[in-house]
């Protein structure tokens, strides 16, 4: 294929000006003002491997410690990682200036420059999220998360491995005090059990490194056909080159370079900056005026058939505006073009009379079925295309690799000869094989996997060097979409017997969230490299170093945060919602694909076509508007995040290329858009180091990334992952309860136990203090209109709970209170012997059938059975009718008698951890029980039902008890209370709103 921005590999630092207006010299000028100097020579030196190991060592450690604890701004994750920008602005703007008022010679040249970022490159994105490091928790958190609700743990004894994972002791016994360890924190003298992590540690090590290797191997049999022969552009290679170009230079130059100069690069640089200080001012002082760069649509797309279209987020971020700048037209317009033209289909689909809302989704995959296919399409003909456009090149290193033809000229400067890399890449893909099939997965099933790994990787490290994408993800899985096109399932191919369980645990770990990926930063580094003269294979050996200490430091650490300070309060998609995934897939296809069906092949196929028609326009019409990158990442969480940005970019460079100076000033103004990614990136850091001295946590720096974190990613921005699964369900429908596993963040817990033990007027750490007023013995505290409860009533997996129970999202929240039972105690007796709340319903039992309702619990604190926690007589409900007609007639119809209950059912009690919610059927008998135990039970109640939209009384009562902060009808004491007269009305979110009733479903 041809490069569209028909720009030479030798032009990839561009031309900008400085401040007098003159261009600025091209690096072979630069390197022409320092004759003598061996460029090849001055890349990997000395002091540049030191110093690029210890920055390994660094990044290793900090990076879980942001990712993970403080769950704040990335210092990888992107293709243009904050932290190795970083590194090389402190090295040019204070190390070099400091080193060349010593002596000239002692300041590091522009090779030693790039050789450090290049490095960093993999230093920053090995250890962070998205990395493969993610396994940690994978490997662990299903058995965390195994119930008898839904039977997990028997799936994962029988089909994993003993050395695959820690929570499995050699017998294939359960080790429950490794897992809950991690997830809980240690206690007194416990220790971390390395011991039983050394085997999973090191098997899943080797396994990385091979697919490492496999990954550096094809890069190298790839950079001189992407690099040379197609010269694609590297626009994410362009901010280090252009802040390094003066580096060498013996003149004024050298101590400050030109783009530093720039008055245009400052005037980006201090509009990101303005802008991203004054957000965060925000967040520290909330007085200070923000400047808004998200906008909600789903608050102004209500109505058919806008509402069709799904989540349609609108962010600005500096960074992507400044980096589209440098895209040909045709990339940047197809990016933004095609997520459209996706949400185009769907209103399609909906005035054809298929509404997109109740369509079936892709399994493992981002969208409807029939727009996810088509994307796997593309990704097939995209790749295809991409292999046969290289055929000529590929069939040389073939040659090469048989010993048929001698090496060429150019050859000799690649970081492994062809024939090495070729057997580098056979042998590792061989090893991958291998280690998946000593895992459990069938030899063919693994091969399929693999290959649509490799494709997946081909491919996005295509959009990240010719689309720029700050960062990728292809939001489809091998299995989800094996399992659609040929079903799953006992007796199918994809089944557990052939490895089913195994593979969902490999592609959860390590294809799901492939945004870390490091083949891009070995295509670009390899580029990078070899336009500069560096020593590729000095700069291989590197770069294997830093990554190798980078994940060891990793994983060290990801075991360690979890021990050290209880994994429940580290990033919860990594603790919790990613560490789900592997029983998520498991569930999806055991007993068979939804959504299975031959119509899945058709929409892939017609995705080929499409793909292939575009290529073949491009080659015979000139101006041809569209590239299919942007249709590989249509359907993904990157275009959810960027398309705005990059559609603003797109029209400030068709604005200045056609309408206001033509090329001439589109070059001018380049210094102007990397300034705005630069502010971006200096304010990312800055406000990084501010966080970690004040202890701030969650200070996600970029629009949009604290909703993601709120959202989860339930259908938004990522693979639908509901709270209750099918099981979940059944097992509800036959116990008449359910627990919805951690669907409340911990500071937010935090929050309401605080503002509880503050409503009381108590101490939370003195046990005699615990049993005055106001506190009663029934525990229940008359507290409803906190902010703190509010932002866990509006919590959206809270939300999603109710709505898988009730099979819609269309719900209004009630409005309850919490409870705070402190442990039975002798000076106390009245906390002994409540009966009320013993065992009850919430409903007159002598006015059956009623409408169905359920209630809910919100476990504040980790409570065992003798906390006198939620109980209740399982199954109950369901017999009630029968059972109501065997009782007297003068039977309390609020209180049943435990004496009478049907044979072999109980009073049960109900464990859980902190941020779990029980839900119950109103029919079931349920109370609290006496609290044995040393510590308080603390639970915030929390209902929802069904939303009233037609009955505005309703509707408008709903609204003045949030605003006016009210006590519901049936509460003591009437309707207000303290929280009336001297609370805060609570801030709602966009959920919020709708949950209240201010806006309508």
């Amino acid at each position: 294929m041809s490069n569209p921005s028909g720009a030479s590999s030798s032009s990839i630092a561009g031309t900008i000006t400085g401040p007098d207006g003159a261009a600025l010299s091209s690096p072979a000028e630069i390197d022409a003002s320092t004759p003598g100097e061996s460029s090849r020579e001055r890349g990997v030196t000395l002091r540049v491997v030191l110093l690029s190991l210890a920055l390994a060592v660094f990044f290793g450690y900090v990076i879980p410690i942001v990712d993970l604890r403080m769950v704040n701004t990335f210092l990888g994750a992107t293709h243009l990682p904050p932290g190795a920008v970083g590194a090389l602005l402190m090295l040019l703007l204070v190390v070099n200036p400091l080193l060349r008022l010593l002596a000239k010679k002692l300041a590091f040249s522009r090779n030693e420059l790039l050789t450090v970022y290049i490095t960093c490159l993999f230093s920053t994105l090995v250890p962070g999220h998205g990395g493969e490091n993610f396994f940690v928790s994978n490997i662990i958190g299903p058995f965390y998360f195994a119930t008898r609700e839904n039977k997990w743990f028997d799936i994962w004894r029988e089909h994993l491995q003993p050395w695959f994972t820690p929570a499995l002791t050699n017998t294939g016994e359960y080790n429950r005090a490794l897992v809950e360890g991690w997830y809980v924190g240690l206690s007194g003298q416990q220790t971390i059990p390395w011991q039983a992590w050394l085997v999973p540690l090191f098997a899943w090590g080797a396994f990385i490194v091979a697919l490492y290797t496999m990954l550096g191997c094809l890069s190298v049999m790839l950079r001189a056909q992407w690099g040379e022969h197609e010269a694609l552009p590297f626009p994410l290679l362009r901010l280090p080159l252009e802040m390094t170009e003066d580096v060498d230079r013996a003149d004024r130059y050298g101590m400050l370079g030109r783009f530093f100069r720039n008055p245009l690069m400052w005037c980006g640089f201090g509009i990101a900056l303005f802008i991203q200080l004054v957000r965060g001012l925000n967040l520290y002082y909330p007085d200070v005026p923000t400047i808004p760069l998200e906008l909600n649509t789903a608050l102004y797309l209500t109505e058919a058939p806008w509402n069709q279209i799904e989540w349609t987020p609108l962010y600005i971020y500096p960074m992507a505006v400044g980096v589209t700048f440098l895209l040909t037209s045709e990339v940047s317009f197809s990016l933004w073009f095609f997520y459209w033209f996706i949400k185009l289909q769907y209103i399609a689909a909906y005035y054809l009379g298929f509404m997109p809302a109740t369509l079936p989704r892709a399994l493992g995959a981002e969208g409807k079925v029939f727009t996810s296919y088509q994307k796997i399409g593309v990704y097939l003909a995209y790749v295809a295309i991409v292999l046969w456009t290289g055929r000529h090149h590929f069939r040389h290193i073939l040659r090469r690799a048989l010993g048929r033809t001698p090496a060429t000229a150019g050859e000799r400067n690649e970081a492994l000869s062809y024939p090495v890399a070729f057997w580098g890449f056979v042998l590792a893909f061989a090893f991958v094989l291998g280690w998946s099939v000593l895992a459990g997965v069938r030899l063919d099933i693994a091969l399929a996997m693999w290959f649509c790994y490799l494709m997946i990787v081909i491919a996005l490290a295509r959009v990240v060097i010719e689309g720029g994408l700050l960062f990728v993800m292809q939001n489809w899985t091998p299995l989800g979409a094996m399992a659609q096109l040929a079903n799953s399932g006992p007796g199918t191919w994809l089944s557990p017997a052939n490895g089913l369980v195994p593979a969902a645990f490999i592609q959860s770990s390590v294809i799901f969230d492939l945004r870390s990926n490091i083949m891009p930063s070995f295509v670009q580094g390899l580029k990078l490299a070899h336009d500069r003269r560096i020593n590729t294979r000095r700069l291989l050996a590197l770069i294997a170093a830093c990554t190798l200490i980078a994940l060891a430091m990793s994983l060290w650490m990801n075991v360690r945060i979890g021990y050290e300070t209880s994994g429940l309060k580290a990033n919860i998609w990594f603790v919790d919602w990613g560490a789900r995934l592997p029983a998520n897939v498991t569930n999806d296809l055991i007993n068979g694909a939804n959504g299975a069906s031959w119509l899945n092949a058709a929409w892939l196929g017609l995705g080929m076509l499409f793909t292939y028609g575009m290529m073949l326009a491009r080659s015979y019409i000139p101006a041809f508007p569209l590239h299919p990158l942007g249709f590989l990442v249509s359907l993904s969480y990157p275009m959810h995040s960027f398309w705005f940005s990059i559609l603003l970019g797109w029209l400030c460079k068709v604005s200045i290329t056609r309408k206001f100076g033509g090329l001439d000033a589109y070059r001018k103004m380049i210094p102007a858009f990397l300034g705005l990614a630069l502010g971006d990136v200096a304010a990312m850091l800055f406000w990084l180091i501010i966080d970690g001295w004040q202890g701030r946590t969650q200070h996600l720096f970029d629009a949009g990334l604290n909703e993601k974190l709120n959202e989860g990613l339930n259908g938004r921005g990522g693979i639908a992952m509901p709270v209750l699964n099918e099981q979940d369900k059944a097992f509800f429908e036959e116990n008449g309860y359910v627990v919805a596993r951690q669907v409340v963040p911990q500071e937010t817990l935090d929050a309401v136990i605080a503002a509880i033990w503050e409503f009381l007027g108590m101490n939370p750490g003195d046990p005699d203090d615990w049993y005055r007023p106001p506190h009663v013995p029934n525990s229940m505290i008359e507290m409803y209109q906190h902010p703190a409860m509010w932002d866990a009533r509006q919590s959206p997996r809270v939300h999603e709970a109710f709505a898988d129970i009730y099979g819609t999202e269309k719900l209004w929240v009630g409005i309850d209170r919490v409870s705070m039972k402190p442990p039975v105690n002798p000076a106390h007796p009245k906390y002994d012997t409540d009966r009320g709340f013993y065992l009850h319903w919430d409903v007159d039992t002598s006015r059956l059938p009623v409408p169905f309702g359920v209630q809910g619990a919100l476990y504040l604190t980790d409570t065992t059975e003798d906390m006198g926690g939620f109980q209740c007589v399982p199954g109950f409900h369901r017999g009630l009718e029968e059972w109501v007609k065997t009782q007297p007639a003068d039977r309390d119809p609020r209180y049943p008698d435990p004496e009478t209950l049907p044979p072999g059912m109980k009073v049960t009690p109900i464990p859980g951890r902190a941020g779990d919610l029980v839900i119950w059927n109103r029919l079931l008998a349920h109370g609290n029980g006496h609290n044995r135990s040393n510590r308080p039970r603390l639970a915030q109640y929390i209902k929802m039902a069904p939303a009233r939209q037609d009955d505005e009384a309703a509707r408008q009562s709903c609204i003045e008890t949030w605003r006016e902060r009210l006590r519901p009808g049936w509460a003591p004491g009437g309707p207000y209370g303290p929280e009336h007269e001297h609370g805060k009305t609570a801030e709602l979110t966009p959920l919020g709103r709708k949950l209240v009733g201010l806006d309508l479903w």
